[in-house]
């Protein structure tokens, strides 16, 4: 009797078992886990949250449970692992039809554009791209997609790789300022290019030239070659809302070097510290002597006619 019961209840576990679904992680599907949120899954898949809400029959604001499968759109999906890939983030040229990409140490025409799984992640690929640091990464590429050679990395995990080099840091203090000109000295304060490089953006540099400012330059030179990686450019006066609005604030200009090599930069119409990452790959950093911040278009002021500049930071390494 006590053998018949036992046939029985291990006959049910089976039945019950099998009752069971159990989802495999498919390119093509992900099963909820604990804690997941719709957003989150489409952060992790690189997928517009609202494409993924589509593809499930789902409001993009709706909510996931656990165990639910959730089927990813087939040109979103994981293709090909990257595993332990080291290469670059570098920064395209303004202008270009994408942003930023990952250069690849082992193969010249590597390229891929670049993304990141999560927000920690976002901040770390923007932070190597303007260090020029190289990186090993890992997860996993997307083809057809609209981004370099048609080819995306999704990254789900980074790590800097080790070298005998120094930090990147800011390298003004080491510099001397000069410029074409500058507007004299008022009841608002001094105006010199000094004024540029304080650690102060409300304390900005104003361009004294005729007309709007533009051919108007700012340079910083260096006593020895320093290795460029990026610049930091408040682009206009930075004091308050009104005063930064009120004069014309700096909108597109071109970087000069000793070497001769020049870089147009674009800058957006808002206060505060915008980075031009200048890592490249191959190539490196930008050897130099001095950086020459030359004014080519500007944004109207409301009151003056005035190019002014809060600050500049020039970052990189020294020798």
């Amino acid at each position: 009797m006590r053998r018949v019961i036992l046939v029985a209840v291990l006959a049910a576990i089976c039945i019950l078992t099998a009752a069971v679904p159990t989802y495999a992680q498919t390119p093509d599907a992900y099963v909820v886990q604990r804690g997941d949120t719709l957003s989150g899954i489409a952060a992790r898949f690189g997928v517009p949250v609202e494409e993924l809400a589509r593809a499930n029959g789902l409001s993009s604001h709706a909510w996931v449970y656990t165990g639910q499968r959730v089927s990813i759109p087939a040109h979103w999906g994981p293709g090909d692992l990257v595993e332990d890939w080291v290469g670059t983030v570098v920064k395209n040229p303004p202008g270009a039809q994408f942003d930023d990409y990952f250069q690849l140490r082992s193969n010249p025409g590597g390229r891929y554009g670049v993304a990141a799984a999560d927000d920690r992640l976002a901040g770390e690929l923007a932070h190597v791209c303007v260090t020029g640091q190289d990186v090993r990464i890992w997860g996993y590429v997307r083809d057809g997609v609209p981004d370099v050679n048609g080819k995306q990395i999704v990254v789900q995990r980074l790590e800097v790789v080790e070298s005998s080099l120094p930090p990147m840091r800011d390298l003004t203090p080491l510099a001397e300022v000069s410029a074409s000109s500058f507007y004299p000295p008022d009841r608002g304060g001094s105006y010199e290019p000094s004024a540029a490089v304080d650690g102060r953006v409300d304390t900005p540099w104003v361009e004294g030239a005729s007309g709007a400012g533009r051919g108007a330059w700012l340079m910083l030179s260096f006593k020895r070659p320093v290795q460029v990686t990026a610049v930091t450019i408040d682009p206009g006066y930075d004091r308050s809302s009104h005063l930064f609005y009120a004069n014309n604030r700096l909108k597109r200009a071109v970087l000069v070097f000793s070497s001769g090599e020049q870089v147009q930069i674009d800058l957006a119409d808002r206060t505060g510290m915008q980075t031009i990452s200048l890592a490249r790959a191959p190539g490196g950093p930008i050897t130099t002597t001095f950086v020459k911040l030359v004014i080519e278009d500007v944004y109207q002021g409301r009151l003056y006619d005035d190019t002014c500049v809060g600050e500049i930071q020039v970052w990189g390494r020294e020798g």
